[in-house]
């Protein structure tokens, strides 16, 4: 569901990043899955964990996606430097790899523009998920 909503906000927003994923064979939902099950511990320090959590209570479901989105864009240079190499290189590189250098109050008002543009898109599929 989050991983979803991720990809569509993803290929609008940066996609660069979204085409060099693809090209790489890399599914934004596939990195996701281990960074969200393990609520992003032993990917950021712990301080940024509590921020993800507290973003989450705060502001709403939608925020979840804006924080996997800001994790994604702190990743950029790093897809972008991987490319042409073997997908499973940077697959194992997003999965295993300790964030270093992110703050989520970096990218509060890249998350703050995100909710502007998608908050009811976003809350009305997450509902739509919940109702079907």
């Amino acid at each position: 569901m989050v991983g979803l909503g991720v990809e569509v906000v993803l290929e609008a927003e940066l996609p660069g990043l979204h085409s060099a994923l693809r090209l790489a064979s890399v599914p934004v939902s596939v990195v996701l899955d281990p960074w969200l099950r393990q609520c992003f511990l032993n990917i950021l320090d712990l301080p940024e964990v509590a921020q993800y959590v507290l973003f989450s209570l705060l502001y709403g479901a939608d925020y979840i996606v804006y924080f996997c989105l800001s994790v994604l864009c702190h990743l950029q240079p790093l897809v972008l430097a991987h490319e042409g190499e073997a997908a499973t290189n940077l697959y194992q590189k997003l999965i295993t790899h300790q964030l270093t250098g992110f703050h989520s109050g970096d990218y509060l008002p890249f998350m703050d523009k995100l909710a502007a543009k998608y908050k009811s898109v976003l809350l009305q599929y997450f509902t739509d998920c919940i109702h079907s």
